[in-house]
C-alpha cells in the first residue's frame, strides 16, 4: 500500500492555511502547517515533507529568505518549493526561480489550479525519487560485481564503469571516463577492435582474451565479454572484463604438478576405474620394492595384505565410486612380503563434465608412527589414572574447605538477613569468608588469597586458622580493633611463609576486608587490605539508597615494599544498612558483547538497583548476572560476595 504524500503549507494567515489544508486533505494528502518562515524551515527539517507551499509576504522572514535557507540546507534542499503570492510581477517570479522554487501559484487561486500544480510536482518528485532509487540500485549491483565493467560506444569512448574498474586499473572514475579503451588496452590486442565491434553488432555478443593495462603499466590477463546494449537511448557496448591471472598461473601450476608428483615424498598411485595401476611415482617404487614396469597394468590388490580388513576396502570402493574422497589407514605388503601400514587419501579424478575417469591415491607409510602412538596411548591411560587420583584428592580437599567455612545456619545466627555468593574458578577456591562473635562484637571477613585452585585453597586454610588464633588470644575484656587484627595476621603470614621485604621472597598472601560490628551501640570498625567495603543506606528524602565506598589500604596481607600499619575506620550504623564485602573476581571478569571487564561502576549500579530486594533474591540476581556476562567465556578468578543487613535489634545472643 502506497504511503500518503505530505505537503507543508507555510503562511502567516490562519484562514489561508485552513482553506488550502482542507482542499489538499480532500485529495488524500497529509498536510502539516507552519505560520512563519522560521517555523516552516524547522518543520521541514523535522518532518521531511514531499512538497512545500510557501507564502512570500510574511513578517520577520519572508518567503524568499525562507526559500534561500531551505535550498542551502543539504538535508531539505531537494524538497520542491511552490510560492503562494499575490506578487505576479516578472521580477518577483525571476527572483523566486533563481532561489530554487519550482512554481508559483497566484492569490487568489483557483482550487483546480492548486490541485493540478500540487499533484504535478508531487508526481514529478515521486518519479525523480524512483529514478534515483533505480540508478542507485543499478550502481550498487555494478559495484558489487567482481568483474570490471565498461560501457562504451563504437569508437571505444568510455561512458560508464563500476567500482572494481577503478580499483583494478588504479585510475579514478573521473580519469577513466575521459579515456578511450585503447588507453587501457595492450596495443597489440587493440588492433582488432573495429572488427570485434562489427562482430558484436552481427552476433550480439563475443568473448575473447586480452591484456588490460593499469595506470602503473602492469598488464592484467583478462577474459572480455562484449554485448550490444541500449544505453540512455543510444547504441552502446557492455564489456565485462574478468581477471584471469589466476587461471594463467594455474596453467603454469599444471606444468609444475608433474614435477611435484615425481618428487613428492608421498607415495602416489593413479588407477583406472577398475583399480588397474596407470601411474606410480618414485617413492612408491622405493616403499614397495616394485618398479613401475612391474606394477603398471596390474591391479592395486597386489599390494593387499592377507591381514587387511576387508570391510575397510569395501567402504573405500563404495566411497570413491560415489565421487567422494576416502581417508583412512590400511595394511599393505611389500614385494618381499613384509607388511607395513599406510595412511591414505584416495579421491576420484573427474573430467570437465564431472564424470569419474580414474582414481588417485596419496599415501604415507606410518608403521613407526603407529608403534609410537600405541606407546602414547598406554602413557595416556596411566596419566588419566593419576589425574583421576589427583582430582579425587582435590574434591576431598573441597569437602574439607567447605567444612572450614561458616554454614548458612551459623551465619544466620549472627546476621539474620544475609547471603554469600561463592563461585570457585576451580574445584577448590582461593576466596574465603569467616565470621565469629565474641562478647558483643561480630567479626566478618571476606578474603581473596593469592592464586586460585589448590594453592589458593591452602592459603585460605592458613588465613582461617590464623584469624581464629588471633581473636581467641585476645583477653575477654580487651577491645579488638580491626586494623590491629590485620597487622597481626600479616605478621603471622609473613612468618609462616618466611617473607622478608629486604630479600627476594615469595609474596603470596591475601587481600582482605574485615569489619567488626558492635551490636550494642550499632557501630562498626572496618579495615581493608586492598579490599573495599560498600555500605548502602536508604535516603528517606529521595526514597533511594546511597552507596558509601570505604577504601582500603593499598597493601596486601603479605610482604610489601611500602609496608605500614593498617588504618581503622569507625562507622555509625543505622537499621537496614546493607554491607557488602567482596573479592575482585566479579568486577574483573571478562565478558559481555565487547569482551571487557565488568568494572566497579557497573557492580555498584547492580547493587543499587537490587538492594531493596530480599537478600536471597539479591544473591540469585548477582549469580544470574555473572553467568550471563561470562556467557561462553572462561571464568578467570574465584568470585566471593558477602552481603548482610543491619537488624533493628539482635535479641539475646549467647556470648562466647
Amino acid at each position: 500500500m502506497k504511503n500518503k504524500q505530505t505537503v507543508l503549507i507555510v503562511d502567516d494567515i490562519a484562514d489561508n492555511l485552513n482553506v488550502i489544508a482542507n482542499i489538499l486533505i480532500q485529495q488524500d494528502l497529509n498536510v502539516i502547517i507552519a505560520q512563519s518562515g522560521r517555523e516552516g524551515i524547522n518543520t521541514a527539517i523535522r518532518s521531511m515533507p514531499d512538497l512545500i507551499l510557501l507564502d512570500i509576504m510574511m513578517p520577520e522572514m519572508d518567503g524568499f529568505e525562507a526559500c534561500r535557507i531551505i535550498k542551502s540546507n543539504n538535508q531539505i534542499s531537494e524538497i520542491p518549493v511552490i510560492f503562494l503570492t499575490a506578487k505576479t510581477e516578472k521580477q518577483s517570479l525571476i527572483k523566486g526561480f533563481n532561489l530554487g522554487a519550482v512554481d508559483f501559484i497566484s492569490k487568489p487561486f483557483l482550487e483546480a489550479e492548486l490541485i493540478a500544480r500540487v499533484k504535478t510536482h508531487l508526481d514529478l518528485r515521486d518519479s525523480k525519487l524512483k529514478l534515483e532509487h533505480t540508478q542507485k540500485k543499478n550502481k550498487a549491483i555494478l559495484d558489487n560485481v567482481a568483474d570490471a565493467i565498461f560501457i562504451h560506444d563504437a569508437n571505444g569512448s568510455l561512458l560508464e564503469i563500476n567500482k572494481i574498474t577503478e580499483t583494478r586499473l588504479g585510475y579514478s572514475r573521473q580519469e577513466i571516463l575521459l579515456m578511450n579503451l585503447k588507453d587501457i588496452s595492450n596495443s597489440e590486442n587493440f588492433t582488432s577492435f573495429t572488427s570485434d565491434i562489427e562482430l558484436v553488432k552481427k552476433k550480439g555478443s563475443i568473448t575473447f582474451e586480452s591484456l588490460q593495462k593499469t595506470k602503473n603499466g602492469k598488464l592484467i590477463p583478462s577474459e572480455i565479454s562484449v554485448t550490444l546494449i541500449n544505453f540512455d537511448g543510444e547504441e552502446a557496448f557492455l564489456s565485462v572484463a574478468r581477471d584471469i591471472t589466476e587461471r594463467k598461473k594455474n596453467e603454469d601450476k599444471i606444468k609444475k604438478l608433474s614435477i611435484a608428483v615425481e618428487q613428492s615424498p608421498a607415495s602416489i598411485v593413479i588407477t583406472d576405474l577398475n583399480g588397474n595401476i596407470e601411474y606410480v611415482n618414485p617413492i612408491f617404487e622405493k616403499l614397495t620394492g616394485y618398479n613401475s614396469d612391474e606394477v603398471i597394468g596390474q591391479n592395486a590388490r597386489i599390494l593387499k595384505s592377507q591381514n587387511a580388513n576387508p570391510i575397510i576396502f569395501d567402504e573405500l570402493w563404495k566411497t570413491i565410486s560415489s565421487g567422494k574422497t576416502w581417508e583412512g589407514e590400511f595394511t599393505n605388503k611389500r614385494k618381499n612380503g613384509d607388511e607395513f601400514i599406510e595412511s591414505a587419501l584416495i579421491a576420484p579424478i573427474k573430467n570437465d563434465e564431472g564424470i569419474i575417469t580414474s582414481y588417485i591415491a596419496i599415501k604415507e607409510e606410518i608403521t613407526e608412527r603407529k608403534k609410537a602412538e600405541s606407546k602414547l596411548i598406554d602413557a595416556k591411560r596411566e596419566l588419566e589414572k593419576k589425574n583421576k587420583n589427583i582430582i579425587s584428592s582435590i574434591e576431598y580437599a573441597e569437602v574439607i574447605q567447605k567444612a572450614a567455612l561458616p554454614t548458612e545456619a551459623y551465619l544466620t545466627q549472627f546476621l539474620p538477613s544475609n547471603f554469600v555468593l561463592n563461585i570457585p574458578k576451580d574445584i577448590v577456591s582461593g576466596d574465603f569468608y569467616w565470621i565469629k562473635q565474641i562478647q558483643n562484637q561480630i567479626f566478618i571477613v571476606a578474603a581473596d588469597c593469592t592464586g586460585h585452585g589448590v594453592p589458593g585453597a591452602f592459603m585460605s586454610m592458613l588465613g582461617i586458622a590464623y584469624l581464629n588464633e588471633i581473636v581467641y588470644n585476645f583477653e575477654q575484656d580487651e577491645e579488638l580493633k580491626a586494623n590491629e587484627i590485620l597487622d597481626l595476621l600479616r605478621k603471622q603470614i609473613k612468618s609462616s611463609l618466611h617473607q622478608d621485604r629486604r630479600k627476594e621472597t615469595v609474596s603470596n598472601g591475601m587481600d582482605l576486608a574485615l569489619c567488626i560490628i558492635n551490636i550494642e551501640d550499632k557501630t562498626m570498625q572496618y579495615a581493608g587490605a586492598n579490599s573495599p567495603l560498600f555500605l548502602l543506606r536508604k535516603n528517606t528524602e529521595r526514597e533511594k539508597h546511597d552507596l558509601y565506598h570505604y577504601k582500603p589500604d593499598s597493601m596486601p596481607i603479605s610482604v610489601h615494599i611500602k609496608e605500614k600499619p593498617f588504618q581503622n575506620n569507625y562507622i555509625d550504623l543505622k537499621s537496614d544498612d546493607i554491607i557488602y564485602l567482596f573479592s575482585d573476581g566479579f568486577i574483573d571478569q571478562i565478558g559481555g558483547e565487547k569482551n571487557r571487564k565488568f568494572l566497579t561502576k557497573n557492580f555498584k549500579q547492580l547493587l543499587l538497583d537490587n538492594c531493596s530486594k530480599p537478600m536471597s533474591e539479591q544473591k540469585e540476581i548477582l549469580m544470574d548476572t555473572f553467568y550471563k556476562w561470562i556467557a561462553d567465556k572462561k571464568q578467570i578468578d574465584d568470585v566471593l560476595i558477602v552481603g548482610f543487613k543491619i537488624s533493628e535489634s539482635y535479641g539475646d545472643i549467647e556470648y562466647f
